[in-house]
């Protein structure tokens, strides 16, 4: 689908929206790289350790790893919610922009084609 009217390339909402997808994309990457750096530090080096018993047959390489896997979901819970409270509502604002007409000073119609505001199915 094409919008009737192309948003400028250099605009600074754009670039805010941008900037804003990048912060949270670093921070995601660097809490779950870091984890997984520990991780392949602690296995290469101390492999012993990792294979010491805790309880019954559960290891601390088990532990560790399961540890690593809830970091991931909740990590991967924090991206969405901070994408979805950040960053969409910015989104719906350039796109309502984007398809209204250049120096129209009347906003589109709620209800109408253009209005894109409604985002039917993503906001429960």
């Amino acid at each position: 689908m094409s919008l009737p009217f192309a948003p400028p390339r250099d605009s600074a909402e754009l670039g805010a929206i941008e900037s804003l997808i990048t912060g949270i994309r670093r921070r995601f990457v660097v809490v779950n790289g870091g984890g997984f750096a520990l991780s392949a530090l602690l296995t290469g080096g101390a492999g012993h350790l990792l294979a010491a018993h805790v309880l019954g047959r559960l290891t601390v390489g088990s532990l560790l790893c399961l540890l690593q896997l809830t970091l991931l979901v909740i990590t991967a819970w924090m991206y969405d919610r901070a994408a979805r409270l950040r960053v969409d509502a910015r989104v719906d604002r350039a796109r309502a922009q984007a398809t209204r007409p250049p120096h129209s000073p009347f906003p589109v119609p709620p209800g109408s084609a253009a209005d894109v505001r409604t985002g039917r199915g993503r906001h429960a």
